[in-house]
């Protein structure tokens, strides 16, 4: 809804990985529940000022229309998400606006999380 598109890139990781479309607020719902690691609205609980710098990092990126790399996510204990990376990334769109992400998330576990967190 007039959000400028945005383009990804997979992870480069040692390991069998794919992109997976994540329903934003489908893996909020979980990630919300984990505060030691969670970034909050506007960067609450993030890393000093990474959140600022992930803002205008992903601005430039739209702009230059060059690609970032998706979040790596998994399912953690009790089926909760975890982020392996991309927390703060994932925190600026979401505060942004954007409904779908795609993230990276191992290939063994792609169906299951498909199934609890896909758009």
């Amino acid at each position: 809804p007039g959000l400028p598109p945005v383009t990804f890139t997979p992870r480069r990781l040692i390991g069998d990985y794919v992109t997976v479309p994540a329903n934003v607020a489908k893996v909020e719902a979980s990630y919300a529940t984990d505060p030691t690691f969670y970034v909050g609205r506007g960067g609450a609980g993030g890393i000093d000022d990474r959140y600022a710098q992930v803002s205008e990092f992903l601005d430039r990126s739209i702009e230059l229309g060059r690609p970032i790399e998706q979040p790596r996510l998994s399912i953690g204990p009790g089926g909760v998400v975890v982020f392996g990376d991309g927390r703060h990334r994932w925190a600026v769109m979401r505060d942004r606006g954007y409904a779908t992400i795609p993230v990276s998330v191992r290939r063994a576990e792609a169906a299951e999380f498909k199934r609890r967190f896909g758009a």
